[in-house]
């Protein structure tokens, strides 16, 4: 089946896997990098994270061709945390609005989150807050929820929207107030608005959508596999109506409602909107106070 790529907008950032820079070698067996403006010069800095507890982690800064500046390293334990062996996803965002990208780091098992604020030099010092996995009765770890980050309110601040994982589960908005994480703004289930949320039904991507300046949530509905018996039984994807869309975010509370709900099907304005043949790309969404804009469009 040939795959086709929706891209909305996109930019594209490369990296050799091999390539020298910051005194490091950031080849994709060791490294993952996380592009982000940590210092506010208006340049896309990298966090680059080891999977080897024996090597540094750290941020390169950006001299306007790349990032070739060695700025700050830590160890494996920097701050009592464990950096290394993939233990967190790592969110970037603009927490507290200041124009400078900060770290949240999403426990992959069950334990505490974390989120690393930028100094006034731009330097990471430490941890900020400690997210319990409990936290506002709603839980963080990764395996209960995907956490996509979004100025949501439009308050120049990074929120995120936390998708559960499970059909069972919560979907929930927290918004940031400050630099820090204070109470839930909302919480959904399964089939609020029409749609199907958890990962096991749906891709959900934020974005501008109608540049308001404020992030909206994009639905992609994964098919329902149905098994078709014929002399061999196999499985069919098979897709219900209306179960894309998109929801763009209110001015006051709650933030997502009926009111900003549109839906389509699987074939709608001449794209095939099933994961099995596109994908979506997301550009220039609103997760940090120094993105002015979005530009994503179809």
């Amino acid at each position: 089946m040939k795959t086709i790529t929706v891209i909305l907008a996109a930019a594209i950032f490369l990296f050799s896997v091999n390539l020298a820079h910051a005194a490091t070698e950031w080849n994709a067996q060791e490294y993952d990098l996380y592009p982000g403006d940590f210092d506010g010069d208006g340049k896309t800095d990298i966090l680059y994270i080891a999977k080897d507890p024996s090597m540094p982690s750290g941020i390169a800064r950006s001299d306007g061709t790349g990032p070739n500046m060695a700025w700050q390293s830590w160890a494996s334990n920097f701050a009592g945390i464990n950096w290394s062996g993939n233990a967190y996803k790592v969110i970037i965002g603009d927490f507290d609005g200041d124009g400078r990208a900060d770290i949240f780091l999403q426990s992959t098992t069950p334990g505490n989150s974390y989120l690393l604020l930028t100094s006034n030099a731009g330097l990471v010092v430490g941890i900020s807050q400690t997210i319990s996995e409990n936290q506002f009765g709603i839980v963080w770890s990764a395996d209960q929820h995907r956490i996509i980050a979004g100025d949501f309110n439009g308050d120049h601040k990074t929120d995120l929207f936390l998708q559960a994982t499970l059909l069972s589960g919560a979907n929930a908005i927290v918004v940031s107030a400050g630099g820090f994480f204070v109470s839930l703004n909302q919480t959904w289930s399964d089939g609020y608005l029409g749609f199907k949320w958890s990962t096991v039904n749906a891709n959900v991507f934020a974005g501008d959508f109608n540049g308001d300046g404020r992030a909206d949530l994009l639905v992609q509905a994964k098919p329902t596999w149905v098994t078709v018996n014929f002399d061999v039984p196999f499985p069919v994807p098979t897709y219900s109506p209306n179960m894309n869309g998109v929801v763009l975010a209110q001015a006051t509370a709650p933030i997502f409602t009926a009111v900003g709900a549109q839906s389509w099907s699987r074939m709608s304005n001449g794209v095939d909107w099933s994961p099995l043949t596109n994908n979506i790309v997301i550009a220039n969404v609103l997760t940090h106070s120094y993105t002015k804009r979005s530009e994503t469009s179809v």
